[in-house]
């Protein structure tokens, strides 16, 4: 392998990627979000060498990134696209950082518009109905009104609920606070948050970590 060769591999975007990745996993980033950064660089880097563009970190510019975007929006849904294009910005902001580039080639690149979606909201008479679908003493009847129970108050993410401790023998793997009506959950970043419900939502909960073990 020539010098040359030895240069390009080096500053070239896949290899950097796997430094990147100790940089996400140092900083203690979740393994989702570490996943969802390098797969916009993976895709980038293939997307370049399919096109015959530059991987090399330095000869990348902002017309590759911007053909990279296009083709992610033609693809996929423009939320998607949206997404690695922000992990594309950490990417080459961390470059920059690293003094891999001088500058990054998104430094005055706009992120693609995402067209506003209303969220539907269930109805009240929807939740009666979905609540009195748990209707019952078995474990499943129970751990079901509790997690919809859950939900209703506080909107919480999937992740933060699912990632909820109960030992009833360590206090200091209890995430739940009944008498408190608290909840005590990991948000994104890795960063706790409190969480309040309301007796009727401590009720349900206590019967279903009663049946618990």
């Amino acid at each position: 392998m020539s010098v040359d060769q030895r240069v390009a591999t080096i500053g070239d975007l896949g290899v950097l990627t796997r430094s990147w990745r100790l940089h996400l996993e140092a900083a203690n980033l979740s393994p989702r979000t570490v996943q969802s950064y390098t797969d916009a660089a993976v895709r980038l880097r293939d997307f370049l060498a399919d096109q015959g563009m530059p991987t090399a970190v330095t000869a990348i510019s902002r017309e590759h990134v911007e053909a990279f975007i296009s083709d992610q929006l033609d693809r996929h849904a423009p939320a998607t696209a949206g997404v690695r294009y922000r992990s594309l910005q950490q990417l080459f902001r961390w470059l920059e950082e690293e003094g891999e580039i001088e500058r990054s080639p998104m430094a005055r690149m706009r992120p693609p518009k995402l067209p506003e979606k209303l969220v539907p909201v269930y109805s009240q008479d929807e939740l009666r109905a979905l609540l009195a679908a748990c209707a019952g003493r078995d474990f499943e009847a129970r751990r079901d009104l509790a997690l919809f129970r859950v939900f209703i108050d506080t909107g919480a993410r999937v992740a933060e609920i699912a990632g909820l401790r109960w030992d009833p023998e360590d206090e200091d793997r209890r995430d739940l606070d009944l008498g408190q009506r608290e909840l005590l959950v990991m948000g994104k970043g890795s960063r706790p948050r409190v969480l309040r419900i309301g007796t009727s939502t401590a009720q349900p909960l206590d019967r279903y970590l009663r049946i618990r073990p």
